[in-house]
Order: C-alpha cells, then sequence, then structure tokens
C-alpha cells in the first residue's frame, strides 16, 4: 500500500498476547511461527509469550503505492477495508496452541495455560521461534486515502504505440536485418534508416517506410554498376575518306 526503506528499531520487552482464532481463520494456523501439528478443530487460541527484539516500519509519511489499487475518489477500496499493515514486530519465543477448557473433551493435555484474568485453557501443542518476524500491526486506510487525488489513485496504464517506421537492410551475403520503431514523423524516419543502414556490416541495400509511405534516402546502399569498353587498336576505325563537293575534269594532251 505504501513504499519505503524499513526502519528498523531495537527493543526489548517481554509480552504475552493471546488471540483467538475464528473459524475462517484457522486454516491459517500452518504458517509462519503459528505452526501446530494439533488438529486445527481443537485449536480455539494462539498465546504468543515472546521476547521482543524490535520492530520495523516504513512511517506513516511513506508514499502511497497506486499499484495498491486501495484507495479511489478519496476512499477506501473494497479490497483494502482490512487496512494495512504499518509495522512488524520481531521476537524470540513461544506460540502455544490452546483450546478453552470447557471446550475440552475428546483432547488430552498435560498442560494448561492460565491467563491473568483467571481464565484457563488447555495446551494443545506449541512451537518457538528465534529472532523472527511473528506478527504485524495494523491501521485504517481512510486518513490516507482522503489525502490522495483521483489520477493518483491507480497507477498509469502504459500503452506501446503501433511501430509506424520500418527499415530493413540487406547485405553482401543476402541476408536481411530488420527494425521497427514508432517515430514522430518520416524525416525522423529517415533519420533512423540512414543510421541503421550505416551501422549494418557490409549493407548494400536499404529500404525504410514510414507507414505505407516509401522514403529516399540519401543513400540507398545499393551497388552502383558502370559499364566499360576497352578500345582494340586492331579494329579501330580508319578516318574517313575526305569527300569532293565539285568534280574533277582531266584533260588529255592532244596528240
Amino acid at each position: 500500500v505504501v513504499h519505503g526503506k524499513p526502519r528498523l528499531t531495537k527493543t526489548v520487552q517481554k509480552v504475552t498476547v493471546i488471540r483467538e482464532l475464528s473459524s475462517d481463520s484457522r486454516v491459517a494456523i500452518g504458517y509462519g511461527p503459528a505452526s501446530a501439528s494439533a488438529s486445527n478443530d481443537h485449536v480455539t487460541h494462539l498465546a504468543y509469550v515472546v521476547e521482543l527484539t524490535g520492530y520495523a516500519d516504513v512511517g506513516k509519511e511513506a508514499p502511497y503505492r497506486p499499484e495498491s489499487y486501495c484507495c479511489f475518489n478519496g476512499a477506501v477500496t473494497e479490497s483494502c477495508a482490512h487496512g494495512y499493515v504499518v509495522r512488524l514486530v520481531r521476537g524470540t519465543g513461544v506460540v502455544k496452541y490452546l483450546q478453552r477448557a470447557e471446550t475440552s473433551g475428546g483432547v488430552s493435555a498435560t498442560e494448561y495455560f492460565k491467563t491473568n484474568l483467571g481464565e484457563r485453557y488447555l495446551v494443545v501443542d506449541e512451537s518457538q521461534f528465534k529472532d523472527a518476524y511473528f506478527g504485524f500491526e495494523t491501521d485504517e486506510l481512510n486518513q490516507l486515502c482522503a489525502t490522495i487525488p483521483d489520477e493518483a489513485s491507480f497507477p498509469e496504464i502504459p500503452i506501446t504505440p503501433t511501430p509506424n517506421c520500418s527499415v530493413v537492410s540487406y547485405d553482401k551475403t543476402g541476408n536481411s536485418h530488420h527494425t521497427k520503431k514508432y517515430l514522430p514523423d518520416d524525416k525522423t524516419c529517415a533519420v533512423v534508416a540512414e543510421e541503421f543502414c550505416t551501422s549494418t556490416t557490409n549493407s548494400i541495400r536499404c529500404i525504410a517506410y514510414f507507414g505505407e509511405q516509401l522514403l529516399a534516402l540519401s543513400k540507398d546502399h545499393a551497388p552502383t554498376t558502370t559499364t566499360s569498353t576497352l578500345a582494340n587498336p586492331s579494329n579501330a576505325s580508319e578516318s574517313p575518306p575526305t569527300a569532293t563537293t565539285a568534280a574533277q575534269e582531266t584533260t588529255k594532251p592532244a596528240p
């Protein structure tokens, strides 16, 4: 619900806490330090006899996590109506699994647990834990949610746009190299395409599209084909004869 770096506070206290189990909560009795081997149907209470060693919390000023979906319109959502954990409790001690003495039919017990108020319970089983987080404290969310504006109640949903700039480069071995990105305009797409084609090893041809528009790249990396004709001296043409524009008359001398 909130996030921040945990603050560790050391302490030395001896406490005894008795917790009554509802029929719904008995199914969770096997978790954490409370791991009874006795039948859950026989256990009505848990007694923690603990020497506390410290607490861990992030402080009530810790910022709200929108990913928790616990606040909306300044109120607490149904999924978080139970509140949130504000502190973890650490210590060393014993968990005793108890049953009310008046409902102890069919349960054998060699030990009784008596409270300061004179209540007596049968000890069905017990387990020990050493320097472990065994409990927590909760608080309501009403005060926290009242300070959260609507736009900060839920996390922003990231939207990944469809790529509109597509570039393909062909190398000398005929292999193709592709890249696709979402870019703001065709000019940006052309710049990215030029860079991609230049960085592709042995690129000989590059084609880029922005949407359905074929882009004219300054260098398409197409090979330049030139045709050269070598002159053969043996087949060289002779100079054409000089044409005569006026008829020449030959005069023969008289016999």
